[in-house]
């Protein structure tokens, strides 16, 4: 029974592409539907399946799934079909705004976390949290850096060798690069 509704589900047109995804040898499923275990308002769960299924409003959407004569190229860089697809990790106009302030929101969440790890002062909401460029911590043997203006000498070439994070540890003579990239699955 389980498997046929899942055949059934993998057969749609729409909501069948979600499933065939899964399917890819690159996919963690586990890692990719663990979000589905978290308290959501419904919502925010309805919009996000909805965006799995490439059942948002986009005019690929609109043309291909609702039969409407409309132009389904992005209306943002009118190079590729606007689909959830192409909107959220692959639009060349949008990288230059949104994908900048997406990746900065993320990795100042993360500045956060690492902040809160080593009894670091900062605010009780995440979502409020500006990182400042030098932070320590109480002891000061710990010591986060948040988009330092400049470049570090590595042992290797490395393109972005400005990392958006650096966490030093004076006790333990350590220093972690961190930097974050948006990845897509395409």
């Amino acid at each position: 029974m389980k498997s046929m509704k899942e055949e059934k589900w993998k057969n749609k047109a729409l909501h069948g592409q979600y499933p065939k995804i899964l399917e890819k040898p690159h996919v963690d499923t586990v890692t990719t539907n663990k979000w589905l275990s978290s308290n959501l308002k419904v919502e925010t769960e309805g919009l996000l399946v909805a965006a799995q299924d490439q059942a948002i409003n986009t005019r690929d959407y609109q043309k291909v799934i609702c039969g409407q004569q409309v132009e389904s190229k992005c209306r943002m860089c009118s190079q590729h079909e606007e689909t959830v697809d192409h909107i959220v990790p692959g639009c060349e106009e949008l990288a230059k705004t949104e994908y900048i302030s997406r990746h900065n929101k993320a990795a100042a969440y993360l500045h956060w976390s690492i902040c809160n790890d080593h009894d670091i002062e900062i605010t009780d909401k995440w979502y409020e949290h500006e990182p400042e460029i030098v932070m320590h911590n109480k002891d000061n043997n710990i010591t986060i850096m948040w988009d330092m203006p400049q470049k570090f000498n590595t042992d290797r070439t490395i393109t972005a060798n400005i990392p958006d994070i650096i966490v030093k540890d004076s006790v333990n003579s350590t220093c972690k690069l961190i930097d974050m990239h948006d990845c897509s699955i395409r």
